[in-house]
């Protein structure tokens, strides 16, 4: 009977964030359509040139240039434009494909939550809050990448650490920094704590993976494009994306403070999480305080 609850409380926690998402990808979808960001459809209008001419530009007619930031999922609407969808349709599909990350992240995610052996409680709510996060809404609205890059980092993570996995966490971290041009610093933070479990096999190996994946692309950007980084890196070193005035850095800073408004749920689940984790310390630590209280009360009157 016991096993039978934590079966069903396992699934709750799994099934109730992943639902969420679900719901959430479907409201997008249908109310937001094709008035997402416009580097979602940027990266589409690229993807269609690619499937249809085999060039990397925005039309058959337009200058060869790298002007997305992402290769994974370029080549990822590159196969879904093969089929000719029109541009509703390839909007659509690039808005479920990233609710579809979102819900192989929280699959990862919950998977690791296992692993740390995470109260079932705990689990779901970190889950729920991860779905009802508002990137999902803006990532999924805009069809972009970064669920990609959460679901492969964490499998490198996961296969590295937890579930150890040579293979799998070579093949996760291969599509991580196709995912994202700055993934290759992310990575490096990733593999430095193999160093200090002196697993200096493992970190050689997939450090040279990571170079091989690294340097492939670079042979292909210097031999494409006659260029060490995406055309985007240009763009968003120049204005309005980069400033060097005070004005700019006071926006930048201020920015950090927008998260305590903007994801309440979010602290107030990292609140109730620690309170479940350290509930008996806190107790401990309660009582242990109402008795040094009372005993100065004891000790007052002989104080004076």
């Amino acid at each position: 009977m016991n096993r039978e609850i934590r079966n069903s409380n396992t699934k709750i926690a799994i099934a109730v964030p992943i639902a969420m998402q679900v719901a959430i990808t479907m409201a997008v979808v249908l109310l937001v359509g094709t008035r997402g960001w416009d580097d979602g459809a940027i990266t589409l209008a690229y993807s269609k040139t690619f499937a249809a001419t085999g060039r990397i530009a925005l039309t058959p007619l337009s200058e060869q240039v790298e002007g997305f930031s992402t290769i994974a999922w370029f080549l990822i609407n590159s196969f879904v434009a093969l089929f000719q969808p029109s541009f509703a349709t390839a909007i659509a599909v690039a808005q479920g494909m990233t609710g579809l990350f979102f819900c192989l992240s929280i699959l990862q995610i919950w998977l690791l939550t296992k692993d740390l052996k995470l109260d079932k409680s705990a689990s779901a709510l970190l889950l729920s809050t991860y779905a009802a996060l508002g990137m999902s809404l803006s990532e999924i609205a805009n069809g972009m990448e970064m669920p990609l890059l959460c679901f492969t980092g964490v499998g490198v993570v996961r296969n590295l650490y937890f579930r150890p996995n040579l293979l799998r966490a070579a093949a996760f971290g291969s599509v991580f920094l196709l995912t994202r041009f700055e993934a290759m610093v992310y990575y490096a933070f990733i593999l430095a704590p193999l160093l200090y479990e002196r697993r200096t096999k493992d970190f050689v190996i997939l450090a040279l993976t990571g170079t091989a994946v690294l340097g492939g692309t670079e042979a292909l950007r210097l031999w494409l494009f006659s260029d060490w980084v995406p055309n985007t890196i240009y763009a968003k070193m120049q204005p309005p994306y980069h400033g060097d005035n005070l004005r700019e850095l006071v926006k930048k800073v201020s920015a950090a403070f927008e998260v305590v408004r903007a994801m309440p749920l979010l602290f107030s689940s990292i609140a109730i999480i620690v309170y479940l984790h350290f509930a008996c310390f806190l107790d401990a630590f309660n009582q242990r305080t109402e008795l040094f209280t009372k005993s100065l009360y004891l000790f007052a009157p002989c104080s004076e």
